[in-house]
């Protein structure tokens, strides 16, 4: 699992793509509208980080079954630990969500790149 982390760090790391041809490279130089979008690369590493949110959230719920009805005495206490683990990424899962949703809905497009204003200033 540490090698897939790794290997996605490298891809997020090139705007989510993998390494350009050298060919490629040369081309992109002479041609920048070929470059991906910054805000559509923001919204697929956040997207990625939801997913694996969504992983470690159900692993930690399976966790927290498995110690509440464990024989051990300190079962019940690392149950409630991995519960509460697992709602503070549920909340973090949500607020990704939101994030995307108002990107999909455009909220954060600008027609020269510049911030809208806050709404009610």
């Amino acid at each position: 699992m540490a090698d897939r982390r790794q290997k996605g760090t490298e891809r997020q790391d090139r705007g989510g793509q993998d390494a350009p041809d050298k060919d490629v490279s040369n081309s992109t130089a002479s041609a920048p509208n070929n470059s991906p979008d910054p805000t559509e690369v923001l919204a697929s590493l956040i997207e990625a980080e939801r997913t694996e949110l969504m992983y470690v959230h159900s692993i930690l719920r399976m966790l927290y079954d498995v110690l509440l009805y464990s024989d051990d005495d300190d079962g019940t206490m690392h149950a409630d630990v991995a519960r509460t683990c697992s709602m503070l990424i549920r909340e973090s899962m949500e607020r990704l969500e939101v994030l995307v949703r108002r990107y999909k809905a455009g909220e954060f497009h600008t027609s020269a790149g510049a911030q809208r204003p806050a709404e009610g200033a």
